[in-house]
């Protein structure tokens, strides 16, 4: 729907009307047909690498984004491909591109949760408190993982050697799944 086909069906009776097409028509259509196969081989990839992002196969994701930074120069604007390329790295949980990222400020990255707490989880373990407590609000009105930033926050207590106001922290909280076993795993540790 989004791809425009090159030539209406008015357009091809008017071309059948008036004879052979001459040279320039020729390459212009030519270069047409090959706009539009990028665009739908650009549409196919973007699918594919979010289809595998959902899927959680974050390695093939990986792969396919590479392939695609390989075959295409310059990608079209009708895609995020910034913010699926941070999606893949948090998936892998490459950090370093990460941390590059947040250096930059990059939109993309500020965008994504994900991303987001494991850069938090890297400033906290080399104790960039500022740039922590930055990101910490940015996302404090509208994070959906609010029980991970609070654990986080639990974590730069234990950093900081106050065991008591985390452990205080810790039984004040209660979660469910994930949350909650990390939350009992942190407060088995002080006990």
């Amino acid at each position: 729907d989004m791809i425009p086909e090159s030539l209406s069906g008015r357009q091809i009776e008017h071309r059948k009307i008036e004879g052979p097409k001459n040279q320039e028509e020729r390459e212009r259509d030519e270069v047409e047909a090959r706009r539009i196969a990028r665009a739908r081989q650009e549409e196919r990839q973007f699918q594919d690498i979010t289809a595998a992002l959902k899927e959680k196969k974050f390695a093939r994701a990986r792969a396919m984004l590479d392939l695609h930074r390989q075959q295409v120069v310059a990608p079209t604007a009708a895609h995020d491909w910034a913010g699926l390329e941070v999606a893949v790295l948090a998936g892998t949980r490459n950090l370093p591109q990460l941390l590059t990222l947040h250096g930059q400020q990059a939109p993309a990255l500020l965008a994504n949760e994900d991303a987001c707490l494991l850069v938090a989880h890297a400033l906290l373990a080399q104790r960039q408190f500022a740039e922590l407590d930055d990101l910490r609000a940015l996302w404090r009105p509208k994070a959906a993982k609010k029980p991970a930033w609070r654990l986080l926050e639990i974590d730069q207590l234990l950093g900081d050697r106050r065991p008591d106001e985390a452990r205080e922290a810790l039984l004040a909280e209660k979660y469910t799944g994930d949350d909650e076993a990390a939350r009992l795993s942190r407060l088995a540790l002080l006990e």
